[in-house]
């Protein structure tokens, strides 16, 4: 690749100006042993910026800001699973343009004189807020409400029924059939999750589900005396469903139920959300919607929405977009604000506050959900087009 090319693309990345692909083929070219070019790129920057004279001064600078580029690059490649990296185009895509804007973030805190007049996210903040954690409440039939996030890992011991109920090393909620016990009544256990709470659950029969931030699972403590496994959801999961012919599991939420025998999806169906989505990694589902039902395949979605009686079926959708959550990230792609201010107001419990005309500005990318709020509001700013504001625990938006 021409260097010329590659400065030609920095500098457009600079102006807000480059593609998506651009910024991706700018990043390949930082990955292959062109450490030297990008350095030069810095420089010019820098000297572009605030000529000094002083080259030791220069270099020293540019060494900073490369420093923090490679980190960023080795945490992003850490926190994505290797056979997404290879198989996910429009991932490894969303990645770079990312890491792009991120260092587009650097050199302008780096780079940029202090402008103590001029307003920017930083000086609007009265309270950052921190990324969401595993923190969940259980709730038993008798009515007793436990703090999970109270009980310390492998401590939790609990007999109910004829379930055993532990919490392992690594926090994850397991419950497993008490040797000796018989089968009684089915009753129901909750686990729910708050804004800016996550949790893992493996159930009685062996099947692990993933319970995202403001969400809740209802379920029995074993399945033995049921002809079904069946469980009802109000929000977002993704679940690993253990194979069993003989008892079908169901997951029900307002409207929809999914019946599987063994797979891999995910599903969102929060109260506040008119709009239903059932996404399948692995197997066959059968999704039922009023009076109608559809078999969903790998890579399908289906969709429901609760004014209308039909279930619509997108095929060849991107799995990995909707279930990196799971994996701690942020997948935008083309979404609109609300769409991205939902996503952050579960996760960082926040309150969402538009100021005037709601901002028109879209958003295609990926972000750690590990960063405090004002980190990812700083990177979609960048996007152009919107503002915000940080007030306790309000974000407000504007254009």
């Amino acid at each position: 690749m021409e260097n010329q090319r590659i400065k030609d693309i920095f500098s457009r990345y600079l102006q807000n100006k480059c593609s998506v692909e651009e910024a991706k083929e700018l990043l390949d070219n930082f990955h292959s042993d062109n450490e030297e070019h990008l350095r030069q790129l810095i420089i010019l920057e820098l000297n572009r910026r605030e000529p000094s004279g002083d080259d030791r001064k220069l270099e020293s600078a540019s060494e900073e800001v490369l420093a923090k580029i490679k980190k960023q690059i080795y945490r992003n490649h850490q926190n994505v699973p290797v056979s997404w990296w290879q198989a996910n185009r429009w991932l490894r895509t969303g990645i770079a343009a990312s890491l792009l804007i991120a260092l587009g973030t650097w050199l302008y805190l780096s780079l940029s004189p202090v402008q103590s007049d001029k307003p920017t996210l930083r000086n609007q903040i009265t309270a950052d807020l921190k990324p969401g954690q595993n923190k969940a409440t259980l709730t038993l039939p008798d009515g007793r409400r436990l703090s999970l996030d109270d009980q310390k890992n492998d401590q939790l011991k609990l007999l109910t029924g004829d379930a055993e109920i532990s919490k392992t090393t690594s926090g994850q909620l397991i419950y497993q059939h008490s040797p000796g016990s018989e089968p009684g009544f089915t009753v129901f256990h909750t686990l729910e999750t708050p804004k800016g709470g996550q949790y893992q659950i493996k159930l009685a029969d062996g099947t692990l589900v993933w319970l995202n931030s403001d969400s809740k699972l209802a379920y029995p403590a074993t399945f033995k005396s049921a002809g079904t496994r069946t469980v009802k959801l109000t929000g977002e999961a993704y679940f690993e469903v253990a194979h069993n012919p003989a008892q079908p599991f169901i997951v029900q939420t307002t409207g929809q139920t999914v019946e599987v025998l063994g797979t891999h999806f995910n599903m969102m169906a929060y109260e506040n959300d008119d709009n239903q989505e059932t996404t399948l990694l692995k197997g066959a589902v059968k999704v039922g919607f009023s009076t109608k039902s559809k078999i969903l395949h790998p890579g399908q979605q289906a969709q429901t929405k609760l004014n209308s009686s039909e279930i619509y079926i997108l095929s060849h959708v991107d799995t990995g977009k909707i279930t990196s959550w799971r994996e701690g990230i942020f997948t935008f792609d083309n979404s609109d604000i609300d769409d991205v201010m939902k996503q952050l107001s579960r996760w960082y419990d926040a309150v969402v506050i538009y100021q005037g005309e709601k901002p028109t500005v879209t958003f295609t990318g990926v972000i750690s959900r590990n960063n405090n709020l004002s980190k990812v509001l700083e990177v979609l700013e960048l996007a152009g087009g919107v503002k915000f504001k940080i007030e306790g625990n309000r974000i407000i938006v504007k254009r």
